[in-house]
């Protein structure tokens, strides 16, 4: 039997069995029923005699997608078994009830679904209370244990694709329903498979306990169910033993398990030629959904379901062979690896392969000295016409995700980057003084916040590339939903002229296909545009502090002491009807110096003591009327206090006036570039926005002003 496909690719139907095997034979099955003490914790068995005409199979949540990896192969890796067990369930004329709880709508139409609907239904008793199982197996936040944990999503919308549906199998969907078809066929005992049995399996509608408060006799699989517990490899403790330990819960409430296969096999019915079982690896990613891990990760083998084996490897992605290195302890990945693995015994092997690929992660790149939203990017000529729609070509977002909203890649959101759809890609014109390119590039999140990814997050797949003058210089994984961002640091050649940035799809091609490059630019060859970039990097980011007033004097006291350069900055909207006017700016009593500047222009500068005051009249061109305008404000401190002595800086228009009191952006250093403003741009939050028109003579008199 071939591996089962990955279970987290697409959403794919149910293959749909027309039944090709033998007429079902009903016969006398001795199921051995296993609880344990509740007190001693030992196991008790007892045989119980029914015919297989009353037994059903109840399968719940085997879903197609989960938010954790290891979680979603464990399904896979239940699959062939799964299969077969059904199978033979059928040849002894057991009823199948699929309970797929949060999919069931994505079958309607489908025949097992509209069967189910069309029985009548009936109320379910409750002749006695379900016994209380207190599950004691740690729970995680996912199933791949310390490192990068998985973020939850409910991405699934389906049963994994490779269980097989018979024609005569049912659908279910609430507890109602799934009593109501077992009542109808005179069923007495229900046999559960599925998952998470201490969430799902337990007490979804449909569920375990609702049929035994019912009055029916209900037994767990214990060889095909899966706990969603947790994963330690320093103790030892695996989503194995993580399942066991929840199947003894269950057996100390009082509720039986039973080994379907060896129970199959009594029967007559199992054929022991099958090869079934699999190699259970955790963590579990693939080459679709990679496990990525900083600087180690432990792996850990398990085959709960095959005894007397050897567990053979290889980590180049090969096949595993009789003489491939043993299985005998953990293993410690250090480096990108394919690992397949498969068990072995007496030099045959006897389980389904298995595989899975681990992604370490470069190191973090450090911040760019120039992001790539402040520069432009060169689009496909075709674009340039402006023959731009869907199917064509998708323009990125610059500062927001492709649907205009906050960047967002694992829960973190960002304020600068590029937000794409894939397929699509930019250029960026390369200049002698970059050296590197940096970014981070992921999944886009808008849907996660939205509606936790439920209609979205089985889809997304992206894979990021960059080339230096249409050479392939570095390339992520494919990446998933919610996993770490991929990590770029590429070095730039000599004499490189172009830059082109790739945000493709993984073989999805779906909507959901967004990919983020955030805090994405370039690191300069060391110089003086590097000295300068980093010198105003070292004096920290705007803070507000109130004019008029000396830094020294600003709560907090962090500038107490500091003598040098330092900016102001504040955002004024200037009334429509004062376009076209004389328009002047007073800065008054700024200690020591001064430069002034509107919208990146310089309008003004002025020395204590000496002109103790700048009066600037600005130009039409200095102003955009109805929009946000910067004053910026450039001060030198060179000795004792530092900033605005007196009062605040006023723009008049006539006999009106707008007095910038407040909270201003504030910080210390010095660059040329804080003076600028491009047209359309919004003013930060945090800091007072200026608008307020009153009269010229409600403001404190300025030494420039006129009476």
């Amino acid at each position: 039997m071939p591996h089962p496909r990955i279970a987290c690719t697409l959403a794919v139907p149910l293959v749909l069995l027309a039944t090709n095997w033998a007429p079902a034979q009903t016969r006398l099955l001795h199921l051995d029923l296993q609880t344990r003490d509740p007190q001693t914790s030992q196991p008790r068995v007892r045989t119980e005699d029914v015919d297989s005409s009353k037994v059903a199979v109840v399968i719940v949540d085997p879903w197609n997608f989960h938010w954790c990896m290891t979680a979603c192969e464990r399904v896979s890796a239940m699959v062939p078994r799964w299969n077969r067990a059904v199978e033979c369930a059928r040849k002894l004329g057991m009823p199948i009830l699929w309970a797929p709880s949060d999919v069931v709508g994505m079958y309607s139409g489908h025949p097992a679904r509209e069967r189910a609907l069309a029985v009548p239904l009936v109320p379910v008793p409750k002749v006695r209370e379900m016994p209380p199982a207190c599950f004691t197996a740690p729970v995680g936040g996912c199933l791949c244990g310390p490192g990068i944990n998985c973020i939850v999503n409910y991405g699934w919308d389906g049963m994994n694709p490779d269980l097989l549906v018979a024609d005569e199998d049912l659908i279910a969907s609430s507890t109602e329903e799934v009593y109501s078809l077992l009542h109808e066929r005179g069923i007495t005992h229900v046999i559960y498979l599925g998952l998470h049995t201490n969430m799902c399996l337990f007490g979804k509608p449909g569920a375990l306990k609702y049929m035994v408060q019912a009055g029916l006799n209900c037994m767990l699989a214990r060889d095909i169910n899966d706990a969603f517990t947790s994963y330690n490899p320093s103790t030892g403790f695996t989503p194995d033993k993580g399942t066991q330990q929840t199947d003894e819960d269950l057996e100390r409430a009082g509720v039986p398990t039973i080994n379907v296969v060896e129970q199959w096999r009594k029967a007559g019915v199992w054929n022991d030629d099958w090869i079934v079982e699999t190699v259970r690896i955790t963590p579990w990613g693939t080459t679709q959904r990679p496990y990525f891990f900083e600087d180690a990760v432990t792996v850990t083998l398990t085959t709960p379901w095959l005894s007397d084996v050897q567990v053979r490897y290889t980590l180049d992605g090969g096949e595993p062979r009789p003489d491939s290195p043993l299985y005998d302890k953990p293993l410690l990945m250090t480096a990108t690896t394919h690992l397949q693995t498969a068990a072995f015994r007496n030099g045959a092997r006897v389980s389904v392969p298995t595989r899975s690929h681990f992604v370490r992660l470069p190191a973090r790149p450090p911040a760019p000295d120039i992001y790539l939203d402040d520069l432009k990017y060169l689009v496909d000529p075709y674009a340039q016409l402006g023959r731009v729609h869907a199917g064509f070509f998708w323009l990125p977002k610059v500062g927001q995700s492709y649907e205009g909203q906050p960047l967002r890649i694992r829960g973190k959101v960002y304020s600068q980057g590029l937000g794409f759809r894939a397929p699509s890609g930019v250029r960026y014109e390369l200049k002698p003084e970059y050296d590197r390119f940096v970014a981070l590039a992921g999944i886009d999140e808008t849907m996660i916040p939205r509606d936790l990814g439920q209609k979205m997050a089985i889809h997304c797949s992206v894979v990021f590339r960059v080339f230096v003058d249409g050479k392939l210089a570095a390339e992520s994984p494919v990446m998933r939903i919610s996993q770490e961002p991929w990590r770029f640091d590429v070095s730039i050649p000599p004499g490189s002229r172009y830059l082109h940035l790739a945000c493709l799809d993984a073989g999805s091609r779906h909507v959901a296909d967004q990919g983020n490059w955030v805090d994405a630019g370039f690191i300069l060859k060391e110089g003086e545009a590097k000295a300068k970039i980093r010198a105003a990097r070292e004096h920290g980011p705007w803070k507000a502090i109130r004019v008029p007033g000396y830094w020294e004097q600003a709560p907090g006291g962090q500038w107490a002491n500091y003598d040098g350069l330092a900016w102001y900055r504040c955002y004024v909207k200037v009334p429509q009807p004062w376009a076209g006017k004389d328009v002047t700016l007073h800065v008054e009593c700024v200690d020591n110096r001064h430069e002034t500047f509107v919208n990146g222009r310089k309008v003004g500068e002025g020395v204590l003591d000496k002109s103790d005051y700048c009066r600037a009249k600005l130009m039409g061109s200095d102003l955009r009327p109805g929009e946000y305008n910067l004053v910026a404000i450039r001060v030198e401190d060179v000795g004792g206090a530092g900033g605005f002595a007196k009062l605040s800086p006023v723009l008049y228009c006539g006999d009106e006036a707008i007095e910038l009191k407040g909270d201003w952006e504030f910080r210390t250093g010095d660059d040329a570039s804080w003076a600028q403003w491009p047209a359309g741009s919004q003013p930060p939050p945090g800091f007072a926005r200026f608008e307020k028109v009153v009269p010229a003579t409600a403001v404190p008199r300025q030494a420039g002003a006129a009476k």
